[in-house]
Order: structure tokens, then C-alpha cells, then sequence
């Protein structure tokens, strides 16, 4: 009876051991799948943490990345492109505030902007004067934008840079031989002046105002005929229009001897010679006039 007994005992609790056993190996296979896919999820986040890594490193931009809840807001981060920018390098620059680019010339517009949005928490683009680590300036499109954590806290902040030197230089240049052409034109002393397609009047200098007795402003948006006796002033519409279909040329870029009209109504012989060009795909014409009135006498 006794050994009866103990054999049930026995077999009830290797049944015991083995629901258990296989309890526990259907527990360990539900815990290796959720291992093997949060293993797979941090290697395709660490995948893709070194996809934005290698971007940050192989960008053309200068980054940056300070830390916003250290002192005086230092550089943590640098990549290589700031340094070819700056001539600085990474060791020479990280624990430093980005001001140290200005050197002492921080009486600068873009500073003020960047200390009231960083005051303000708030992203902020400007262009600022920098310097290289050689001493010469540069000019520094600046974009600075706020990290923040779970509580919105502003923890880091970055900074995107690129140098826009050879733009500021061209624009300047541009500018300055703007003013040279618009100097050479008010100076001119023979009348020039501007029509577009529709023959309206778009600049009329000083020699033209003094030529024909009209101020610019008189003359500003009205068709160049008011400038012309007949016959060319009922042809030169047809003519501009013709030109205009079919490149055939009469006046443009040979110039010949014709009448102008005075705002007194004299008629008085003129030599003009005309040029073409474009401005943003628009063409333009620009007249060249000479009083020939002494030659004739």
C-alpha cells in the first residue's frame, strides 16, 4: 500500500516538473523574442544614429553643439567642416562660447539677434562677421536652433553655418558697379534711355531731360512716340512689333540719323543708336541720343 502510495506521489510530482519545465521554456522562448527584438530595434537605431553621425561629419555645413545647461553656453560638438571653416580645430575650439568667432568686433546686428533669441528660447537666422583662426573675416549665415528634453527644457542648442563670403563679395560688387553704371548714365552727356517690349519708357536720364525739355517723371510709363515726330511716330509701334516677331533690324545695333521732337514741339535732328538686352528673361532696349543740331547749322 505504502509503495502505492509513494509511486503516485512520484509520478504527480514529475507531472509537477514537467508542466513546469515546460512553463518555464515557453516563458524563456517569450522572453527570447522580445530580446531578439529589442536587440534588432537598438541595432537599427544605432544603425540609423550612425547613418545621422556620418551625415553631421560629412556635411559641407559647419555644426555645432553646445551645451545649454553648462555656463556660458559651450561648445561640446564640432564637425570637420567647421573646422576647414574656421581654421580652428577641434581641440582648440570645444569648452569655448561660439563668440570667440567675432574676436572684438561684437558691435554687430546679427550678435544683438542671437542674444535676444537665445534669451527668448527661440530659433534665430542671421549673418555674422567672423573671424578665421589667421585673423581675416568671413561672412557667416548662421542658423541656431534649440534641443529640448521631456519637459521642454532647452538642453543643447545647434548651430548651422555656412560661408556666404563670395556671395557678400559679388552682391558688393554688383552694387558698386550698379552705382558706377547709374553714375556714367545720370553724367552721360548724351541723352539715354530705356523702353521695354511695349515701347513704354522705363529711365530717362539728365542729358534726356535737358534734350527734350521733359522731366523723367514726365515721361516715366509713356510710349517713347511722345519723343518722336511723324512719320516715326505712327511707325515706330509696327516697327518695335515686327522686330519684336521676326528679328528683322532697321535701327537696333546699327544707329542712323532721324528727328526727335522737343516738349515745345521743336523737331530737331538727332543720331540714335539702339541696344538690346535681357533682364530676367525680359528684353530691353536702350536708346542712345546726340543732339546734331550744330552740325547741321
Amino acid at each position: 500500500m505504502l509503495s502505492q502510495v509513494l509511486a503516485a506521489i512520484l509520478v504527480a510530482a514529475l507531472f509537477a516538473i514537467t508542466v513546469i519545465a515546460i512553463w518555464r521554456s515557453r516563458s524563456l522562448a517569450r522572453i527570447n523574442v522580445r530580446l531578439t527584438h529589442a536587440i534588432s530595434e537598438r541595432e537599427s537605431v544605432a544603425a540609423e544614429l550612425r547613418l545621422h553621425d556620418r551625415a553631421i561629419e560629412y556635411s559641407s555645413n559647419g555644426i555645432i553643439i553646445t551645451d545649454a545647461k553648462a555656463d556660458d553656453d559651450p561648445i561640446i560638438y564640432v564637425n570637420p567642416a567647421f573646422e576647414r571653416m574656421t581654421g580652428y580645430t577641434k581641440q582648440e575650439i570645444i569648452g569655448r562660447n561660439a563668440r570667440f568667432l567675432q574676436n572684438d568686433d561684437r558691435d554687430q546686428p546679427g550678435v544683438e539677434e542671437i542674444r535676444t533669441a537665445l534669451r527668448e528660447q527661440r530659433p534665430v537666422q542671421t549673418v555674422l562677421r567672423n573671424y578665421r583662426k589667421d585673423g581675416t573675416p568671413f561672412w557667416d549665415e548662421l542658423a541656431i536652433s534649440q534641443v529640448r528634453d521631456t519637459n521642454g527644457t532647452v538642453t543643447h542648442h545647434i548651430g548651422i553655418q555656412n560661408d556666404i563670403s563670395d556671395r557678400v563679395a559679388n552682391d558688393a560688387a554688383l552694387r558698386s558697379n550698379r552705382t558706377l553704371l547709374q553714375t556714367m548714365i545720370a553724367t552721360s552727356p548724351d541723352a539715354i534711355l530705356t523702353i521695354d517690349p511695349a515701347g513704354s519708357i522705363e529711365t530717362f536720364n539728365a542729358a534726356a531731360a535737358s534734350m527734350f525739355g521733359y522731366g523723367a517723371g514726365d515721361v516715366i510709363g509713356k510710349n517713347i512716340r511722345i519723343l518722336m515726330p511723324d512719320p516715326y511716330h505712327s511707325e515706330h509701334d509696327g516697327y518695335l512689333r515686327r522686330y519684336l516677331e521676326t528679328g528683322e533690324k532697321r535701327i537696333i545695333g546699327i544707329g542712323r540719323e532721324v528727328q526727335g521732337k522737343r516738349r515745345d514741339g521743336t523737331i530737331f535732328p538727332i543720331e540714335l543708336a539702339i541696344g538690346e538686352f535681357e533682364v530676367e528673361g525680359q528684353r530691353r532696349f536702350t536708346g542712345f541720343i546726340r543732339d546734331i543740331s550744330k552740325r547741321r547749322l
